[in-house]
This record gives C-alpha cells, sequence and structure tokens, in this order.
C-alpha cells in the first residue's frame, strides 16, 4: 500500500539522522554502543538475523526438499510472512520480558518455531516441513545468541524499536499480516520520536483502522 511505503520512507528518513536530527551518514558500529544513532543498530540486527543466516538456511532447505519446485517453494514462504513473523515474536518477548523471564529461553524458542510452523502447514510432506522449520529456528536462535555473546544490547527500547523497523521493511503486506501493524507499525507510529510523520500517520491509522473494521479484525491486542 502506498501509504505504508510512504511510512517506510519517513523511517528511512529517521534513521538517515544523527542524535541531533541531521543528515549523517555512518561508518562505525560503534556508534552502537555510544547510543548516538540507530542506523548501524538496526543494521547489525538485519544482517546477524537475516543476511547472516540466509545462505545456511537456503542450503539447507536445498538438502532437505525432494526437488527443486519444493525448495523454490518453501524459500518463496520465507520471503512472504516468514522473515516479519519471526520479528513479532522476538518484538513480543522483548516487551513482556521481567525479571522472572528470560528472553533466550524455551518459551522463546517455541514461540519461533511455532511463528514458522504455520506457514508450512500445508504443500508439504510433514518431515520436510519440520526439517525446514527446526533450520530455520536454529540457524535464528544461533544469531541471537552470537549477539547475546558479543554483548549487543538485544533487550530494552532500542533494540525493540530496530526490530520493529525491520519487520515493517520485511513484510511485503503489512495489509495482509495484523501483528505487524499491531506490534511494529502501529508503535513505531505511537513513539515520541515521530519516526512517521503526521500526515502520514493520520493516513495510515485511518486506512486501516477501516480495513481491520471491514475484516471483523480488532487492533487491540
Amino acid at each position: 500500500m502506498a501509504c505504508v511505503n510512504l511510512a517506510r520512507l519517513d523511517i528511512a528518513d529517521y534513521l538517515w539522522r544523527d542524535a541531533d536530527g541531521h543528515p549523517t551518514l555512518l561508518a562505525s558500529v560503534e556508534v552502537v554502543a555510544g547510543g548516538s544513532a540507530e542506523f548501524e543498530y538496526v543494521t547489525i540486527l538485519a544482517e546477524t538475523l537475516m543476511e547472516q543466516t540466509w545462505d545456511e538456511i537456503s542450503a539447507g532447505i536445498d538438502e532437505v526438499s525432494p526437488d527443486q519446485s519444493t525448495a523454490t517453494e518453501a524459500k518463496r514462504r520465507m520471503a512472504d510472512q516468514v522473515w516479519c513473523g519471526l520479528l513479532v515474536v522476538l518484538i513480543r518477548a522483548i516487551e513482556n520480558i521481567d525479571k522472572g523471564l528470560k528472553f533466550l529461553a524455551d518459551k522463546t524458542k517455541e514461540l519461533l518455531r511455532d511463528a514458522v510452523g504455520k506457514h508450512f502447514e500445508s504443500g508439504f510432506a510433514k518431515n520436510v516441513a519440520d526439517a525446514v522449520v527446526g533450520l530455520v529456528v536454529d540457524k535464528v536462535w544461533a544469531a541471537l545468541v552470537q549477539l547475546a555473546e558479543a554483548h549487543f544490547p538485544i533487550l530494552g527500547a532500542k533494540s525493540l524499536r530496530g526490530l520493529r523497523i525491520l519487520a515493517v521493511f520485511a513484510c511485503p503486506s503489512v495489509e495482509q499480516h495484523p501483528e505487524v501493524y499491531r506490534y511494529a507499525l502501529q508503535p513505531l507510529m505511537d513513539e515520541g520520536c515521530e519516526l512517521v510523520t503526521d500526515k502520514v500517520k493520520a493516513w495510515v491509522t485511518t486506512l486501516f483502522t477501516a480495513l481491520w473494521r471491514k475484516r471483523g479484525l480488532a487492533l487491540a491486542a
């Protein structure tokens, strides 16, 4: 939808500005530790969780698929709604974190498995679907562990914002994915950082409120 693309443009503009609101080109990941800008923060999350895992995921799908058409369809589904679904799980895990709950826990991994698994419930033999789901979750989980071991601040407001931004950009059709709107785009529009301009925010909110109402979907959690 055009209004979602306008929101993405607003977010992209925000990412290319420094802490004082000025346009900048960032060259060092060290800015993450200093917290002066968020472009590198989002980039590190994207590269670690998605880009660096994809080659092994793609090769693994080829290995467990009985033929090329099955592998192609599995990869198509990955590109369709799987990545943004995974990101929503991580967003919700961080939102619900407390002193009694560890982020890197079995419960989080189980939720990731459920999020991926629902996209492979039809059209695949069970053994192939299970293999693909296990492969994707294991690679993404290993990437999360890598971030934690490198002392990347995976929890907190910045990570939450970064994962929300990734989900909005990774989702090919937000209008078909209410969770991405509810847990990623809507919170970004509500932020005090003014990531999305008021005009675009009004367009998006009006359009999606009507869309979900027409489909009988509530926006409240």
